[in-house]
């Protein structure tokens, strides 16, 4: 089976840019939406065609919210790294080091996050300098017994919204 995904048009710098116009809304991290830019689609569609969900302005705005939202979080969540690690130092001064593999491991989660924002920063703050286009092009993705597609794959094992829109999808 293969679906055309719908991704809408962007130009900055002259470079066109794709957003994927379809499965944006049913992410439940909404910052995730950085992972579904695209440098280039086809024309045409090769497969069962997906509704297109959001408009090139309406994706442009959403876009922004996104990026302040992601900034926001990465800072919270960089102060509560701080607190978490001056807390552990002043614990290990005073001998009570007890706790220390899961310590470790919710700093491991959390630079986990922060390196996810901080990537998806980097590429909303591009696609929010853009200008949206508003031309349709089709990301034609072959699904067997897995998607071909890798960033849907990816986005299939930690996104739970993603995951169920695309199984809705497929059936």
């Amino acid at each position: 089976m293969i679906i055309s995904v719908p991704h809408l048009s962007f130009e900055i710098n002259g470079r066109i840019l794709w957003i994927d116009g379809h499965f944006p809304v049913y992410l439940e991290n909404k910052v995730r939406v950085a992972a579904l830019v695209r440098p280039s689609v086809d024309n045409m569609p090769a497969g069962r065609v997906l509704k297109l969900e959001v408009n090139a302005e309406d994706l442009h705005h959403m876009v922004i919210d996104i990026l302040g939202e992601a900034k926001d979080e990465v800072k919270k969540l960089g102060c509560m790294r701080s607190a978490k690690m001056g807390r552990w130092n002043l614990s290990r001064i005073l001998f009570l080091v007890t706790g220390y593999f899961k310590r470790i491991s919710e700093d491991e989660k959390m630079i986990a996050k922060e390196r996810e924002l901080r990537t998806a920063i980097e590429i909303l703050e591009k696609v929010a300098r853009a200008q949206p286009q508003g031309n349709v092009g089709y990301l034609n993705v072959k699904i067997d017994s897995d998607v071909d597609d890798e960033i849907y794959r990816r986005l299939a094992k930690i996104d739970e919204g993603f995951k169920k829109r695309l199984q809705k999808v497929i059936q």
